[in-house]
């Protein structure tokens, strides 16, 4: 599994509110976590907003056991062999992935 952060894009954001004189000096981020499952030739993207959630480890470590629980879930239920084994691929981010707690959540 290749894991890695999109780049973020930002999307203008008013509150339920009429839109005022700046509407676009308050934009909010999208931040988009990208997983490649390459025995499946599948791509599972989450796109959640800057409020929710940032891109340190702590939302690494959330969307890789979200993802893997997700996984699990879908094998179980149609009685596909669950992997010996899990590769992951990471980029060289020293907040994301080479933190203690990102390395002991793999």
């Amino acid at each position: 599994m290749c894991q890695d952060f999109g780049q973020s894009q930002t999307i203008p954001s008013y509150n339920l509110r009429r839109p005022g004189s700046n509407y676009f000096c308050s934009n909010l981020s999208a931040h988009k976590f990208v997983v490649c499952d390459t025995t499946q030739n599948e791509n599972f993207v989450y796109v959640y907003d800057e409020h929710n959630a940032g891109k340190g480890c702590d939302a690494v470590c959330f969307l890789r056991w979200h993802h893997l629980c997700k996984l699990w879930l879908q094998l179980e239920t149609t009685g596909g062999p669950f992997p010996s084994k899990l590769i992951f691929v990471m980029d060289n981010c020293a907040g994301q992935n080479k933190s203690h707690l990102t390395i002991c959540s793999v």
